[in-house]
């Protein structure tokens, strides 16, 4: 009955925030169970933090989305889902699927997902980046640039190759398709691995920080890739460029 008291969403938040509150409301035979109560995350049960999980995405997500976001509150907001242990097993199973660049905190870090060459000009904007990580070690990143006056948005594509290992990503392009032709890729990334590591994993959500801190800052740059659960091809339609097969 003590638990019922405090089912809503706000109260899940402040028991994840301070364990004195899981003393003082969960049962002392489930605290003596989990040890004392010490762990948080044990003592309220897997669907406890997957619901406070799922409101700090929502929340990363929306403000991220923002015109005028926050960095700062992005950079808290990340670091509570930081906080949380990635999942035992390997995590390249969750990382399989259509993700876009929802977030880079420095130019650097979003490097890693575009080609370098949208935007260049003052007649051309990069509109966004699409990351597809594939089966048997594919990746495919895409990038969408906005051309002003009579023209027709540009697409790009990265192709290569990914793996994840100790918790770090990594990324190496061999190729790039620029419209329908097939060429070199870019000399950025030529014989380049680009790594991060991976902070947070979940169906919705991935971040990662980048292996290079921005100079004067103490935090490593942070990218947010947010799930496209129908996949890149409802954004590539709104953006009028060519589909790319279905994974």
């Amino acid at each position: 009955k003590r638990l019922s008291a405090c089912m809503s969403l706000s109260s899940w938040r402040l028991f994840f925030l301070c364990p004195a509150l899981v003393r003082a409301f969960v049962p002392a035979r489930l605290v003596w169970t989990v040890g004392g109560g010490s762990d948080i995350h044990r003592a309220l049960g897997c669907h406890a933090c997957a619901v406070v999980a799922a409101d700090l995405t929502r929340q990363l997500l929306s403000e991220c989305s923002k015109e005028d976001r926050s960095l700062e509150r992005i950079e808290r907001l990340a670091g509570l889902l930081e906080a949380e242990e990635l999942p035992s097993g390997k995590p390249k199973r969750a990382l399989l699927g259509d993700w876009k660049l929802a977030f880079a905190s420095e130019e650097s870090a979003a490097d890693a997902f575009t080609s370098g060459e949208a935007g260049q000009g003052p007649l051309s904007v990069l509109e966004c980046a699409l990351v597809r990580l594939q089966a048997a070690d594919a990746v495919r990143a895409i990038e969408v640039a906005r051309r002003f006056g009579p023209f027709g948005n540009e697409k790009r594509t990265l192709v290569g190759k990914w793996s994840i290992t100790d918790g770090v990503l990594r990324l190496r392009f061999t190729s790039a398709i620029r419209g329908r032709i097939d060429g070199e890729v870019p000399k950025k990334h030529a014989g380049i691995v680009h790594e991060a590591t991976l902070t947070h994993v979940a169906p919705k959500l991935v971040l990662l920080r980048s292996a290079l801190n921005a100079e004067g800052s103490s935090t490593r740059p942070l990218v947010v890739l947010s799930k496209l659960k129908k996949g890149v091809n409802p954004e590539l339609n709104e953006l009028r460029v060519d589909r790319e097969d279905e994974m």
